[in-house]
Formats: C-alpha cells, structure tokens, sequence
C-alpha cells in the first residue's frame, strides 16, 4: 500500500474516486486565477482531503495544522507524491494559477 512520509509519520495515499476529483475541481472553480494565496490554500485543503480520505486519525485536523506537519524541505517531495499516487496530477495542477 503506498503511504506518503510526512516528518516522522506515514500516511496511506491510494488514488481518488472520480467522485473526489469531481468535488475538487468545482472548489477550484470557486478560485479567482490569479488569486495566488488561495491557489496555495487549495494545494494544502486538496492534498489533506486525499490524506484524510484513509487516514482516519487526521480527521479532525485543519488545514493549518497540515500546514505545520510539513516542513519546507520537504513540502516538494510530499506534494509531488501525494499527487502522482492520488492521481490528481492527471486532472490539474494544484497551486498553479495558470492551469486548471
């Protein structure tokens, strides 16, 4: 079963229904292209929505909260990771304004 490192932690990661891309893309619908900050929320709410779905005990956490499990050097291998096993990197290109 594929699972994502964050800090000392693993957390499974197996691909999205069509159902969660489907509920994605109407969120990020919602965002103003050049909206920059909340291109960079939606990454994070995006990637912890994927997470959540099998990892039961992040269910209550928060966005900011993921926010602080990931520290900077190792936010582009979390992110690269969660979204190739997911496979949103299929459906659009989270934290870049200028794709959907």
């Amino acid at each position: 079963m594929p699972k994502v490192k964050i800090g000392e932690k693993e957390y499974i990661v197996k691909p999205l229904s069509m159902r969660d891309v489907r509920k994605l893309n109407i969120e990020k619908g919602k965002i103003k292209k050049d909206d920059e900050m909340a291109n960079y929320d939606f990454a994070f709410q995006a990637m912890l929505i994927t997470l959540k779905k099998y990892n039961p005990e992040l269910k209550d956490i928060t966005v900011e909260e993921f926010e602080e499990m990931i520290e900077l050097p190792e936010f582009e291998r979390v992110y690269k990771e969660i979204l190739e096993i997911s496979g949103l990197q299929k459906y659009f290109i989270l934290g870049d304004s200028k794709k959907s």
